[in-house]
């Protein structure tokens, strides 16, 4: 029960950035009035990505980190993705009508010497997108922010594409992989029948299933 002169309402949550050390009784009832700084403000507290899954972002509340690509940093999010055990294409998308900016850092952040392996080249669109190709079991930390020419503030959305595996398609080849998307131009392929690892004889390397063939050179004689 308020007593006169002495009810007051506001965020009365110690740990909101718009505590009201005064407010005698919670905003709306339930704090709801509170506003926080992201999770996701810092490198260290990236936020898991998942592929397909369009998610929003707001950096009205967040704070800028100390590096960044331009050298000019402005309020940011951070976002963490891990590729799977295969040479991983993925892409990521932003969305926002402050012109997204993406830089991409490798297996650790950039205030730990992470290595910057994506950004931008100007001019900035409203639609951006980072194309990576990923290594296998790596972790990367994907920055986003905006066009400090046209906001320090910026509200949009967020995408992660995973494009597929790359590796050998051709399964003719020694060295198919059941698993690849994508190819790569890394095929081995081979005419000499047994020749299993193609390096040009059939020999003890190939043994396994190929004994009907063994001792056939398929190097041609130099005259």
């Amino acid at each position: 029960m308020c007593i006169r002169d002495r009810c007051t309402y506001g965020c009365i949550d110690p740990l909101a950035i718009n505590f009201d050390n005064m407010a005698s009784n919670p905003c709306l009832g339930d704090n709801s009035c509170c506003e926080y700084i992201p999770i996701n403000n810092n490198c260290d507290m990236a936020m898991v990505l998942t592929p397909g899954n369009e998610i929003e972002w707001n950096t009205s509340l967040s704070t800028a980190s100390a590096f960044n690509c331009f050298g000019n940093p402005t309020p940011d999010l951070w976002y963490t993705y891990t590729t799977s055990d295969c040479d991983m294409n993925f892409e990521i998308q932003a969305f926002s009508e402050s012109n997204p900016s993406i830089q991409v850092y490798r297996e650790i952040c950039p205030s730990g010497f992470g290595e910057e392996i994506y950004c931008p080249v100007s001019p900035l669109t409203k639609l951006s997108a980072a194309a990576i190709e990923g290594d296998p079991a790596i972790t990367y930390y994907i920055q986003i922010n905006t066009d400090l020419s046209i906001s320090d503030r910026g509200i949009g959305t967020l995408k992660l594409i995973e494009n597929g595996c790359r590796g050998c398609t051709n399964s003719d080849a020694a060295n198919f992989d059941p698993l690849a998307e994508i190819e790569d131009g890394s095929c081995i392929c081979n005419d000499c029948p047994g020749d299993f690892n193609g390096d040009g004889d059939v020999n003890v390397s190939d043994l396994g299933g190929f004994l009907g063939t063994f001792g056939t050179s398929c190097i041609p004689p130099v005259d």
